[in-house]
């Protein structure tokens, strides 16, 4: 059962407050519908997958500036609008129009829970998504965020850049080129629900009294094609037939000073369908993702890039590159060695800083450092000729050891 907006709003709520099971379910409620939306602009199911990510994630980021909560629908709508022009700029493209073509209206036909209870007649289906594909791009879009996500004049408003006056005019025009196209005498709004036929009846009974007076016989009500509307719409909520794409909505480790432990990484992954998979990939590893506390966690033991993968139990897969920078568990690298005014000079580097230098001669004598820099990781020996071992150690503990020789000046 779709949410109110008053629900999606305590749910956007809650995802506020920390709770991403909240977010869950705000996203399995949306979803769909911002997806056959965004499908629908851009004309690319990749593209699609790519910005339903974007949209969500921006949604997570900023959840707690939606202000009322329960416009988090219209503020949804709004980015996917966004970033769908952003991609049509960037593409010098003009954006495929919102239609239901054949495929996609046998789509959703499939997708309805009992699409004969809804549509009993071919002939009405047909009608409908003619009536439909026949409006101009900015009404149909009016119609859809109207009749088929039920946000108020105020919030299309908001999504589509326009004054409330532009959206009243939109959807009264698309209104009466629907009546026209479908031949009703009084097409009816199209609320979802038990509504639809209250307001049919009430049609039909105004319909009745002004043909009992013209002389006209009565004719059978026109329920089944009204709630034919009703499901239409209904089934934009729900999007493609294929349920929308597994999404990585936030990925986050502790950004501390370097350090020599492993950090923890933390994920959080929708589906609708269901997550199948979460694994961090490494140049060469590969490590699984567990569930708990509500994100998904693995401990990362290195610094590098690496590669954040999620898969969906409806075969989508969703992927975002890390790169963690914060753990120190390698010794300081050696920068240059000079000879200075007879002295031999080391510099090393270390993301934690450089805590001591010495070197080891042949006969194993430890040979320190006649001046040190540490901040610069400068260090100054008087080395008579011959081989040494080099051995250093940064502030976390790290050391390494290598090998230098000494020639005869």
């Amino acid at each position: 059962m779709p949410y109110t907006h008053r629900q999606l709003g305590q749910l956007a709520q809650r995802a506020a407050a920390g709770d991403r099971t909240a977010f869950d379910a705000l996203y399995a409620a949306t979803a769909r519908f911002q997806y056959y939306r965004i499908l629908h602009l851009v004309a690319s199911p990749q593209v699609a997958e790519d910005l339903l990510q974007q949209t969500y994630l921006h949604l997570w980021q900023k959840i707690d500036t939606v202000d009322p909560p329960e416009l988090v629908a219209a503020y949804l709508s709004g980015i996917s609008r966004n970033l769908c022009l952003q991609y049509l700029r960037r593409q010098r493209q003009t954006p495929a129009d919102l239609s239901l073509d054949d495929s996609a209206a046998g789509d959703l036909a499939d997708t309805a829970p009992t699409p004969q209870q809804m549509i009993d007649r071919k002939s009405d289906r047909e009608r409908l998504r003619t009536a439909l594909a026949a409006l101009p791009p900015d009404e149909r879009e009016a119609v859809l965020l109207r009749y088929g996500q039920r946000l108020k004049i105020r919030d299309i408003a908001i999504v589509m850049a326009r004054s409330e006056s532009t959206v009243k005019r939109l959807l009264k025009r698309a209104l009466g080129k629907l009546r026209s196209q479908m031949g009703l005498g009084s097409l009816l709004v199209w609320p979802l629900g038990p509504r639809i036929e209250q307001t049919a009846e009430q049609s039909w009974r105004q319909r009745l009294a002004a043909e009992s007076g013209s002389g006209r016989s009565h004719r059978r009500r026109p329920l089944r094609l009204l709630t034919a509307v009703s499901a239409i719409c209904a089934l934009l909520l729900l999007g493609a037939a294929t349920a929308a794409p597994v999404a990585i909505v936030d990925a986050r480790w502790p950004q501390t000073a370097p350090q020599a432990q492993p950090v923890t990484l933390q994920a959080q992954v929708v589906c609708p369908a269901g997550v199948r998979e979460v694994y961090l990939q490494g140049e060469e590893d590969r490590w699984p993702l567990e569930y708990r506390d509500g994100a998904y966690a693995v401990s990362v033991p290195h610094s590098g890039v690496y590669t954040l993968v999620a898969r969906g139990k409806n075969g989508s897969v969703a992927r975002r590159r890390l790169v963690v920078s914060c753990i120190d568990d390698q010794p300081p690298s050696l920068q240059n060695s000079t000879v200075e005014g007879g002295c031999t000079v080391f510099t090393f580097a270390d993301p934690s800083g450089v805590a001591e230098m010495y070197c080891v001669d042949a006969a194993g004598t430890r040979i320190d450092p006649l001046l040190k820099d540490l901040a610069a990781g400068r260090f100054v020996f008087a080395l008579p000729p011959g081989s040494y071992t080099t051995c250093v150690r940064d502030a976390l503990g790290n050391t390494g050891s290598g090998c230098t020789q000494v020639y005869e000046k």
